[in-house]
């Protein structure tokens, strides 16, 4: 087979490749399992995409949201690496030997739903939303963002999704005092109600993904603020803010 013949048929596959890559496709499954003592029960649900093609990308993205999904379903300090099912048995488990030796019980319940929030030629976010109970005086809500490049199939760290951070910064604490109403002249700081970075300093949150044509900044409850003033989301058309992503990563 001569050298061309080899190069063409390369190149046939990596476009091939490519286009698989380019149009991830993947269908919403859910999920549900609980267990009973008496009349409290432990409940499970999750809704979360699964991804169809039939390359390695699809299989890396699968195993992320497996992961993501064990780890907001962990109800002890288990490894991250462990199946889905087994993180299911064991929240579940778990209830049920409360249950057997606690003299008060409540029901319990974890609900996780995932989303498909954006997807391009070079990008995929997903969103995922955990409410659970446990006990206790209230429940806990949680968002997290997985955002993965599709065309090396890795994680994005949000450093790495922002290459402009003082200038998204600014922007974010402009709208932040907007959101919360801080009154003009007035520090965060001095208005006491968020926790700052070394008590003074604003900062991004942990959760940030790209939904539809917005870049969206997600600070969950006690992040930056107490329970009773609940999250904050910060939305930014991705038009205004475009220049402050990582160009080689963020294809418009």
């Amino acid at each position: 087979m001569s050298k061309i013949l080899v190069m063409i048929i390369l190149i046939i596959a990596a476009c091939s490749e490519k286009e698989n890559v380019e149009s991830m496709i993947y269908d919403q499954r859910s999920f549900e399992d609980s267990v009973c003592i008496e009349n409290e029960c432990a409940n499970v649900i999750l809704d979360y995409p699964f991804f169809t093609n039939d390359n390695m990308t699809a299989s890396i993205i699968n195993e992320y949201i497996d992961q993501q999904l064990v780890m907001m379903l962990s109800y002890t300090d288990s490894d991250s690496s462990q199946s889905l099912q087994f993180a299911v048995q064991e929240f579940l488990n778990s209830f049920s030997e409360y249950a057997q030796e606690g003299s008060f019980v409540q029901s319990w319940e974890i609900e996780v739903i995932a989303a498909v929030t954006f997807q391009n030629n070079k990008l995929l976010s997903i969103s995922f939303d955990a409410y659970s109970y446990t006990g206790g005086a209230h429940p806990n809500s949680f968002r997290q963002y997985v955002n993965i490049n599709k065309e090396e199939g890795f994680l994005i760290k949000n450093n790495e999704l922002i290459q402009d951070q003082e200038g998204l910064l600014q922007i974010a604490e402009n709208a932040f005092r907007e959101y919360h109403e801080v009154k003009e002249g007035v520090s965060l700081e001095e208005d006491g109600r968020f926790f700052l970075k070394n008590d003074s300093d604003f900062f991004l949150p942990v959760a940030i993904g790209l939904e539809q044509d917005d870049l969206v900044l997600y600070f969950n409850p006690y992040e930056i603020a107490s329970y009773a003033q609940g999250p904050t989301m910060l939305r930014f058309p991705i038009e205004e803010v475009g220049h402050l992503l990582n160009d080689s990563l963020y294809d418009q």
